[in-house]
């Protein structure tokens, strides 16, 4: 629900960051910014990914989590067109990160839907999607 008015739902979340690119009016987006977008539930999230301490970018799945309030070690999954992306041992934290984004660079060139989907545990919460309950 809308933590303003708790009448309706909230179907899209767009950080101030990713605000730019996302709702440009242009018929070309250009993305400057390591922007990642993807599903959770019925909303979609288009969050500017920033820099980690060292002002490298940070890594994508971890803005994804502190997002979503889970954690990168239990239970977070990222998908795209059903394969799991996230976790995925046979690549390293920072090859994962770079896919994500630029799945979602070339979905906001084309004007596409985010396919990235994103499933898992939130922290302080049992089940999955919709079902959030306080332990």
């Amino acid at each position: 629900k809308c933590p303003v008015c708790s009448k309706v739902s909230v179907i899209s979340v767009c950080d101030a960051a990713a605000k730019s690119s996302i709702l440009s009016s242009d018929e070309e987006v250009t993305v400057n910014l390591p922007i990642i977008a993807f599903r959770y539930g019925p909303q979609v999230f288009w969050l500017h990914v920033g820099e980690s301490d060292e002002g490298n970018v940070a890594l994508t799945q971890n803005r994804v989590a502190n997002v979503l309030g889970m954690n990168t070690d239990d239970g977070l999954k990222i998908l795209h067109r059903g394969k799991v992306l996230f976790p995925d041992d046979t690549k390293t934290p920072e090859e994962i990160s770079k896919h994500l984004l630029t799945v979602t660079q070339e979905e906001l060139a084309h004007h596409k839907k985010p396919s990235l989907v994103v499933m898992g545990k939130r922290v302080g919460h049992w089940g999955s999607q919709g079902g959030h309950v306080h332990r």
